[in-house]
């Protein structure tokens, strides 16, 4: 038998490098969200250590690991995996390569780690049966072998604790488990640990129930005799554990509970009736008392560590306060053990999740007391029903199996639920069973997690009101606007507004629609807002938990230099509108009493940042949305924020600062050079492919130009005062540079580092210039650096953690800097804003669609950055097909469409002639609702339709024909290797 390797750090063997981009991001995730809360209340060493370790060494456990993390991450936004509902491709891609590798291992210890994981990857996909064999096959190997030193040490505790759950499961016999050998080591005059005391009550648990089990009668009065040695042991250990150890008093007040259930047990005669459990109230009271200290010290210490935690590998308190439920007949006792089951910690322990405990707990509570429950009252203090008698033995049901298969419906609305059959089982007054049969819904408790204090809520009406957007159709219309505040359980002074834009119901037309920000706010005010009422629709914005709707994310974003406001991060990056959704879509239902017949349609829409909120939907939460529209999303935020300083830097290191009117004069004569490529001159370079391939700029240098003196420079806007100062210029009069058309033809390229590898792409040909912008010195008379303020801030803030709004020079400031800074945000904020993630395989799967759109000459976010994604969704989602198939299947649920000409989010000074597109919500409604999916997109005030990628704008007759042309040497110039990255950049 070979010994299981466990290197030290300065003998580790060739590590395994994660193989693309996805892979990476996996093992991120994993490293900072899922290893460290995998363990529970128990010592997470194994999961942030050991398993890592063995994951960048042996390429089964990496694969497991990959898997996990996959896994993780769907459940955590709220995916559920069943038979009907696979996990992602990738996860169980990586599964299923784990177990063809494991075949072939030798090494007995390394499949005794690989069966853990195994084990886990079963709990996040429900299949019990599955997780037990695997159970089985680990303990008998490990009461087989000889462990080496740090088996026993992490190994034997986890087996242990396995052991016990088929106990929790019925105890069948048929789900049995072997028996751990080894557990009977002498308790130590005292506990110096919590690991110690964990691991003396889980022996002691797992040796009571085999003992009653096995019905070694002659056992038990030990075992009662250790298990009050260890009550006493544990509350001395209790008396020392600090009161700010919360996560300590967390774990004990678990293992005082586990050890009171395990006493109950261990005194249960052989053929006891259910009312035998009457005469330990007492018990079970105390249970109930451990239970509401335990969910203040998860309160506490959920706010003390980030990530939270979601799922834990470890049965915690959910079983054994599940227990109370069910068996302990005080309508008072068990209804406070029934309302504190989803505060003692994650949605889901292992296979035990608390929106099925809690449902089968309620029902069962409903129908031994004839009474119905209300999720909001679970308070039996004062209650009518509060001194009820105890249910006579008839009434009692002595067993209540749960079909672990998860079962999938689904409402008009499209929403999913989960539902597990349920038998509730007792005997008549003959002694004969009696099975009741029901389905129980997956799902936690109505309120359990937000509130909307009455008082916080604010209404006002509005009659006549006008609206007018490049976004949508001029309109007017009366509505309601609802405001309130809500806060979430276990959130220190959390308070979250919302707003509401409610139509007059005689227009409202069964839907919702989300609308996003922009910058650095994570709202549009009224921008967006008003375009659900034009489509019948209520519609919402939220202000992120910042304070008001007027503050921007960046004014909370530091709690002092050098501490990040995390939850401000993750509300901006994602969570803050998924609650708007959530909460929007119930507000619709309920204020126009829709019935659960009918279905609400949810859309979204948003364009800069806003577009990247609706990805951040679309990608973790497939049935939130049965459509968007989204706009030039901010993706890529560590580069895309970067990028904004590279034309900054290209003028530093090539030491020439052109004037405004140089720029304005090399732009001008690009957009007359590139007008006419595309077979008409309307004052539109519709195809930027075309300049790139054979425009030169060269052939702009000695042009003259001039300009009178201006007061300010750039267009409005908070997002355009950011992204460059608005200086006053003076006259200028002179002709284009060779210094100048370096700058930009530099510039254009796109940042590479100092090898010459392509670190990020840039704007298309025809895009203004405004990342290149510069200042005049009217002292020196000369033209400076202007520093971008996106890009100033986005580095001292977010980056260097200072609270300054942009950097005082770039002094030193290189390419590789740049580099730097760009893979130093991607890894920081990886999993909160970069937003790229590429298989969309849940949002297909659940009905979703998506028209996406950018102005070509978009000189905020690059359109080269959409097409970018949209390619790896394509080739992640359809890699064996070829590109035109692949092409072709993804046009079923996501089209994007570049608009000619077209600036940031609207249409372009530029190039007046180019227009947008105003009705893009309304073209996706009707792909949602009437299946008719758009071909072209209909443009407005200027070009009338807009191809659809990969085809190509082409005009003919004389500029009065158009087509959507395919011209792969134009897609070949929109497609850029990203060499300078290791991993693959989505």
């Amino acid at each position: 038998m070979s010994a299981m390797r466990v290197f030290a750090p300065c003998m580790r063997p060739t590590q395994l490098a994660a193989r693309n981009q996805e892979e990476g991001r996996a093992f991120q995730f994993f490293n900072k969200m899922a290893g460290p809360v995998l363990s529970g209340s128990t010592d997470s060493y194994f999961w942030t250590h050991l398993v890592m370790q063995f994951s960048h060494f042996e390429p089964t456990v990496r694969h497991a690991v990959l898997s996990i993390s996959s896994l993780y991450e769907e459940f955590a936004r709220g995916s559920r995996i069943t038979r009907q509902i696979c996990g992602s491709t990738f996860a169980i891609r990586h599964y299923n390569a784990a177990i063809q590798h494991v075949k072939s291992l030798g090494d007995e210890q390394l499949i005794l780690l690989l069966c853990v994981l195994f084990v886990c990857i079963e709990y996040l996909q429900g299949d019990i049966h599955a997780a037990l064999q695997h159970c089985r096959h680990g303990i008998m190997i490990l009461n087989d072998s000889s462990c080496p030193g740090w088996a026993r040490q992490h190994l034997v505790p986890i087996f242990r604790r396995l052991s016990l759950t088929s106990f929790f499961f019925g105890g069948m016999q048929s789900m049995r488990l072997p028996k751990v050998i080894g557990l009977n080591a002498a308790m130590p005059e005292e506990f110096t640990s919590i690991a110690e005391a964990q691991s003396f009550i889980d022996s002691l648990m797992s040796r009571a129930m085999e003992c009653i089990l096995d019905k070694h009668e002659d056992q038990r009065p030990a075992l009662v005799a250790l298990l009050d040695e260890w009550e006493l042991k544990a509350k001395n250990l209790e008396n020392i554990v600090p009161t700010s150890s919360a996560a300590d008093k967390y774990a004990l007040y678990g293992m005082r509970i586990k050890q009171r259930v395990t006493s109950i047990y261990i005194h249960e005669p052989r053929k006891a009736t259910e009312m035998w459990y009457d005469q330990h109230l007492d018990d079970f009271r105390r249970i109930v008392d451990l239970a509401r200290k335990a969910a203040i010290a998860w309160d506490i210490a959920q706010q003390e560590h980030v990530p939270d935690s979601s799922f834990t590998f470890e049965m915690g308190l959910l079983p054994l306060t599940f227990f109370v439920v069910i068996k302990c007949r005080s309508l008072k006792i068990r209804a406070e053990a029934l309302s504190l089951a989803p505060k003692l910690g994650p949605a889901k322990e292992g296979l035990f999740d608390v929106g099925t405990l809690y449902r089968v707990g309620r029902r069962q509570i409903e129908l031994e007391h004839d009474i119905l429950l209300d999720d909001s009252k679970m308070s039996f203090e004062d209650h009518e029903d509060a001194d009820q008698p105890l249910p006579p033995e008839e009434k009692r049901f002595f067993a209540v199996p749960v079909k672990h298969e998860l079962e999938v419906t689904s409402d008009p609305d499209g929403r999913v639920y989960y539902k597990r059959q349920v038998h509730f089982l007792k005997r008549d007054r003959d002694g004969r069973v009696v099975a009741r049969e029901e389905y129980i819904t997956d799902d936690k408790p109505k309120g359990c997690n937000v509130h909307i204090p009455p008082m916080r809520i604010q209404t006002s009406l509005v009659s006549n009101a006008s609206f007018q957007s490049e976004w949508y159709p001029t309109a007017s219309a009366d509505y309601c606007n609802l405001t309130f505040a809500y806060s979430r359980d276990g959130i220190a002074d959390d308070i979250v507004h919302v707003s509401y834009w409610l139509p007059a119901p005689s227009k409202f037309q069964n839907r919702y629609v989300s609308t996003g920000g922009g910058g650095l706010a994570i709202n549009s005010g009224s921008q967006y807002a008003s375009s659900g009422l034009i489509v019948g629709a209520v519609s919402g914005i939220t202000d992120g938990g910042f304070g008001s709707f007027d503050t921007q994310w960046d004014q909370v974003f530091l709690l002092a230099n050098g501490t990040i406001n995390w939850q401000s991060v993750y509300m901006f990056g994602y969570q803050a509108h998924h609650e708007l959704a959530l909460l929007g879509k119930e507000l619709a239902r309920n204020v126009y009493k829709v019935s659960k017949s009918s279905k609400v349609y949810s859309y979204y829409q948003g364009c800069s940042e806003g577009g990247r909120e609706g990805w951040s939907q679309v990608q973790r939460f497939a049935d939130q949305f049965d459509g968007a529209a989204i706009g030039a999303p901010a993706l890529r935020y560590g580069q895309q924020q970067v990028n904004h300083l590279f034309g900054n830097v290209v003028e530093q290191t090539l030491d020439y600062f052109p004037p405004s009117c140089e720029l304005d004069k090399i732009l001008n004569l690009t957009i007359a050079a590139c007008d006419g490529l595309d077979g008409k001159h309307d004052g539109v370079v519709s195809r930027s492919d075309l300049c790139k391939l054979h425009f030169d700029l060269n052939t702009t240098i000695g042009e003259s130009y001039s300009c009178a003196a201006s007061s300010s420079q750039g267009g409005p806007g908070a997002l355009r005062a950011r992204q460059y100062a608005q200086s006053a210029t003076p006259a200028q009069k002179g002709s284009v540079t060779e210094e100048g058309v370096a700058v930009i033809q530099q510039f254009l390229n796109g940042l590479h580092d100092s090898k010459g590898r392509r670190v990020y792409l840039n704007y298309q040909p025809g895009s203004a210039f405004s990342d290149a912008a510069t200042s005049y010195d009217e002292e020196t008379e000369t033209w400076g650096l202007s520093i971008s303020g996106l890009g100033g801030e986005w580095v001292a803030r977010y980056l260097q953690l200072q609270n300054a709004s942009t950097l005082s020079s770039l002094d030193n400031v290189t390419y590789d800097t740049l580099k730097e800074w760009m893979i130093y945000g991607q890894n920081k904020y990886g999993d909160s804003l970069q937003t790229t993630h590429p298989d969309l395989s849940h949002f297909q799967c659940a009905g979703g669609k998506v028209i996406h759109v950018h102005g070509e000459s978009d000189d905020s976010i690059p359109a080269g950055s959409s097409v970018h994604y949209y390619d790896s969704v394509r080739s992640t989602m359809f890699a064996d097909k070829s590109y035109n198939e692949s092409v072709a299947a993804l046009d079923d649920f996501y089209r994007l469409y570049l608009v000619p000409g077209g600036a940031h989010c609207g249409s372009n000074s530029n190039q007046p002639n180019g227009g947008w597109p105003q009705t893009t919500l309304q073209t996706v409604i009707q792909w949602v609702e009437k299946g008719v999916a758009p071909e072209t997109l209909d443009g407005h005030g200027g070009i009338e339709t807009i191809c659809r990628w990969p085809l190509r704008p082409l005009w003919s007759r004389n500029g009065t024909s158009l087509d959507c042309v395919y011209d792969q040497e134009s897609i070949d110039s929109w497609t850029y290797d990203f060499d300078a990255y290791k991993l693959p950049l989505y």
